[in-house]
């Protein structure tokens, strides 16, 4: 896919991408499945991240044979620590200058994460980084999470923006599919503290001070 001619908005996911996040949910989950007896190695812990629990997580409790469903897990997931509202949390290095230049640019700016609102909002408040954006887009605002397209869709539309004006910032495979399926420039940040493959991207960054829109 090729860069935009000229970049009207630039699109970020939020965990891994503008806050490091990942590791506690990767705690969380881990914590969970132990509970019921099911242990999965790092690397399987990890390609959970930025999916849909609802899709990734019924094999594993099937393969294990365990009598927990899917509603079990995600109401025992419920009720882990929220890092959002009580853990200390900061913004990825760099990020802030980052998207400050893009708005002194006049160049919109969003966030589209499959994370509920709630937690979002709050960890963007928390950081004061929520006035840097002009729409955020979490998983209770379009029908399918990532990575479906819909989240960048309902994105694109609140913006009133073209998907060939945009870039997309992403960590995880399946938010480059979906940014990619919305027809975004998609570019794969590689600076959180879980790295994943992102071999589909239209570029990679490994941190803030080397990316450029």
């Amino acid at each position: 896919m090729d860069r935009p001619t000229r970049t009207l908005c630039v699109l970020f996911d939020f965990d891994g991408t503008l806050c490091d996040t990942e590791p506690a949910g990767v705690r969380h989950i881990d914590t969970v499945l132990r509970s019921y007896g099911v242990v999965l190695s790092r690397d399987e812990l990890v390609s959970l991240v930025g999916h849909d629990d609802r899709t990734t997580i019924p094999p594993f409790l099937e393969r294990a044979g365990v009598p927990q469903t899917i509603d079990d897990y995600l109401r025992d997931l419920e009720a882990c620590p929220n890092a959002y509202f009580s853990d200390p949390i900061e913004p990825i290095e760099g990020v802030i200058d980052f998207i400050t230049g893009l708005r002194e640019r006049g160049i919109k700016c969003a966030v589209v994460s499959s994370s509920s609102t709630a937690n979002v909002v709050m960890a963007l408040n928390r950081m004061g980084m929520l006035r840097l954006f002009d729409a955020v887009v979490c998983s209770e605002m379009s029908g399918l999470l990532k990575p479906n397209p819909d989240p960048y869709l309902c994105a694109l539309d609140l913006l009133g923006i073209e998907a060939k004006s945009c870039v997309a910032f992403e960590d995880s495979p399946s938010g480059v599919v979906a940014a990619q399926t919305a027809g975004i420039y998609t570019i794969g940040f590689t600076g959180g503290s879980i790295v994943q493959d992102l071999p589909t991207a239209d570029e990679i960054v490994s941190c803030w001070r080397e990316a450029r829109v």
